[in-house]
């Protein structure tokens, strides 16, 4: 009986944690949207070159703010309990669909976005697919550098259905593989801007739904492989 009491503690303590860090990420993200279409509509053109520096240092500090903001809020859902299962998804016409509200972001880092699918049905919460391909194509595009190629592609072979996210950064030092998908570490390839939840956030959603994580170097690109492997009856 005490066992399951601090067991019930325990699980509204962790829910009430999820509520709050899911909400603080929503009242922040407003703002923050606020003040970068603010910036946005400011004239640098005859502005001097000390302020326009300033502005841009904002501007950076802002989509930093905002990507930390939006991060936490996908880790409070990754963390949630799993839903009803989900019906079969078109998962070719559903990586299209994510990789076209990426490609601004894209563009901004002057990478290319590229897709090798398959046509193949999972059964995955649209949610959860959206978390796990916006976190990957972030963090390769964050990570890949200017001038980067990052490469989605998904099929089915004999050991069932598999998606995968390719990008020609530096790849990952051994010596952060052991602690790779622990929350807020950042590896030391990390770019200014990560927070270390990327990767934290897609390992959650694959606990979840029984995929199973495997990290390789991409052997065309150079940089990460990341693959889930799904389990048939998904």
């Amino acid at each position: 009986m005490v066992k399951k009491m601090r067991q019930d503690r325990l699980r509204h303590a962790l829910a009430a944690e999820r509520r709050f860090v899911a909400d603080a990420s929503h009242e922040l993200r407003t703002p923050l949207t606020a003040i970068r279409a603010q910036l946005d509509t400011i004239d640098r053109d005859g502005l001097p070159p000390d302020t326009r520096r300033a502005l841009d240092q904002i501007r950076r500090a802002v989509d930093r703010s905002s990507r930390l903001a939006q991060q936490l809020l996908r880790l409070a859902r990754a963390d949630a309990a799993p839903a009803a299962p989900a019906p079969p998804l078109h998962l070719d016409q559903q990586l299209a669909a994510i990789l076209s509200d990426l490609f601004p972001l894209a563009l901004r880092h002057d990478n290319a976005l590229e897709l090798d699918c398959t046509p193949v049905l999972l059964a995955i919460a649209a949610e959860d697919l959206e978390m796990l391909v916006a976190n990957l194509v972030e963090n390769a595009i964050h990570h890949g550098g200017p001038g980067g190629s990052v490469r989605v592609g998904c099929g089915e072979d004999s050991a069932g259905l598999w998606l995968r996210v390719e990008d020609a950064g530096p790849g990952i030092d051994p010596a952060d593989l052991p602690r790779l998908f622990d929350r807020f570490h950042r590896g030391s390839s990390a770019g200014a801007g990560g927070a270390g939840l990327g990767l934290a956030i897609v390992a959650a959603i694959a606990q979840r739904t029984g995929a199973r994580l495997v990290l390789d170097r991409a052997p065309d690109l150079g940089g990460l492989r990341v693959e889930l492997r799904f389990p048939r009856h998904l």
